[in-house]
């Protein structure tokens, strides 16, 4: 993860990045440096909070209704001249439905939310440990989007796609378990090697956003969790 944060083809320097990151990449150091912040998931507030000609870097957030970030705080953040980009999660929720103006969405969970707005929460949406941010489980848009790519290569009909999509999305959030979404999917002749396309897509934003000049020594980790969960 450390290399990560040591590559980008983005021109920030002296300009404050923050990152909202959670379960998306659990193991990203909390860091703070001249280039980047790394703050916990987005909720309520989080954007009032950025300096005016920021950067917000939206991956993950939280969903719940009383904590999660209003389109009225966006519209203030984009006022104030907050740049926001989105991707994997709330970013990609943002950016595809909720304040496309204000939040520049990216990646491939974006652009299917985009095309897909039904159920999009739902899609994104994880358990997972308030302390280390692990997920305890599945995000359904990674096995949606690895059915719609065996569709797309001729490896399932539509209608096995169909069918593997509806069972998917049946399958409750407390019980989206790896094994579980292995057995939807070997019902539909799959094996369960679908990509983590949530975290390629955060990777590919952080690697964006980020300045290629940056290096962080371990004194600039801070190991310190504080502040929301989702």
């Amino acid at each position: 993860m450390h290399a990560l944060l040591e590559a980008s083809s983005a021109e920030t320097h002296g300009i404050v990045v923050r990152a909202f990151v959670g379960p998306t990449l659990p193991r990203l150091p909390r860091v703070s440096s001249p280039a980047l912040e790394v703050a916990p998931p987005l909720r309520r507030g989080g954007l009032d909070a950025m300096p005016s000609g920021s950067w917000a870097i939206i991956i993950d957030g939280v969903l719940e209704p009383n904590l999660r970030v209003e389109t009225s705080e966006i519209a203030r953040a984009a006022e104030r001249g907050v740049v926001c980009h989105g991707s994997s999660s709330m970013g990609a929720l943002l950016g595809a439905h909720v304040a496309p103006d204000a939040v520049r969405g990216q990646g491939r969970v974006y652009d299917y939310l985009r095309k897909h707005p039904s159920g999009a929460d739902d899609l994104v949406a994880v358990m997972y440990d308030a302390m280390t941010y692990a997920p305890l489980t599945v995000p359904l848009i990674n096995p949606v989007l690895f059915v719609e790519e065996a569709a797309a290569e001729g490896l399932l009909s539509q209608r096995e796609r169909k069918l593997a999509l509806a069972d998917l999305k049946d399958v409750v959030l407390p019980q989206r378990q790896r094994s579980r979404i292995a057995s939807v999917l070997s019902a539909c002749g799959l094996i369960d090697r679908y990509p983590d396309y949530k975290a390629d897509d955060a990777r590919d934003l952080l690697r964006w956003a980020i300045g290629a000049s940056t290096s962080l020594s371990a004194g600039q980790i801070a190991h310190g969790r504080n502040g929301p969960r989702l």
